[in-house]
């Protein structure tokens, strides 16, 4: 009686075979596992802003006007105030940094109207003003008080044309691209420029801000 004692194996084309199938439903999963994490970001910034604007109307209700915008140079950085941390805790500092701003941005570090990382540090004029000192300064969400008395006059009168459509305060995060989206309210003169609002049915990746007001709980374009 004969027997066979060599080990039976796949073939060279069985393997490329196999080979070809899991490079195909890797090529499937990888996409959907990036619109799946991207559509967890945004639903993470509109939680996180929900929360924000919490903290901001308790903020409202100790002190009897909300925060105004931190002072830095060589220019404002328009994020949400540490004093919303620290020394009262309206908010944790993890509640604070935008899900889309990218980890390695350094301290005093932020994105300026153009997209352009910019590197900002404490303002001469407000030694004592903490903003600018927070590590993360520049990853925190995007903030504006719409009625900042430190404003000078041209610029308190266009936040407060702005303020007739956002209310107090805006905020809003970079969305999925990465960049500040804005988009100018029809028929105002002076023109009134306000967050574009993400729309996911654009694309996952596609432009305008994950925005909320005061007037604009919904993040509506405008009212």
């Amino acid at each position: 009686m004969k027997t066979r004692n060599h080990l039976k194996g796949f073939t060279l084309i069985e393997l490329l075979i196999v080979v070809a199938i899991i490079a195909i439903l890797a090529a499937i999963a990888v996409p959907n596992f990036l619109e799946a994490q991207t559509r967890a970001k945004a639903s993470r910034a509109k939680n996180d802003l929900r929360t924000c604007a919490t903290a901001l109307e308790a903020y409202r209700v100790d002190h009897t006007q909300y925060p105004p915008t931190p002072f830095t140079t060589p220019d404002v950085l328009q994020v949400f105030p540490t004093r919303l941390s620290t020394p009262i805790a309206y908010l944790t500092s993890s509640q604070l940094p935008d899900v889309f701003i990218d980890k390695n941005i350094k301290q005093f570090q932020g994105l300026n109207a153009n997209g352009n990382i910019a590197t900002y540090g404490p303002d001469p004029m407000y030694p004592l003003d903490p903003e600018g000192y927070d590590p993360i300064a520049g990853r925190r969400y995007y903030y504006q008080s719409l009625n900042d008395p430190r404003r000078s006059t041209g610029t308190g009168n266009t936040l407060r044309r702005r303020s007739v459509y956002q209310g107090a305060w805006e905020m809003s995060s970079l969305g999925p691209n990465k960049l500040r989206d804005t988009v100018a309210i029809p028929g105002t003169s002076p023109t009134v420029v306000v967050p574009l609002p993400y729309d996911p049915t654009n694309g996952t990746v596609s432009a305008g801000d994950i925005a909320r007001s005061q007037a604009n709980t919904e993040a509506r374009l405008f009212n």
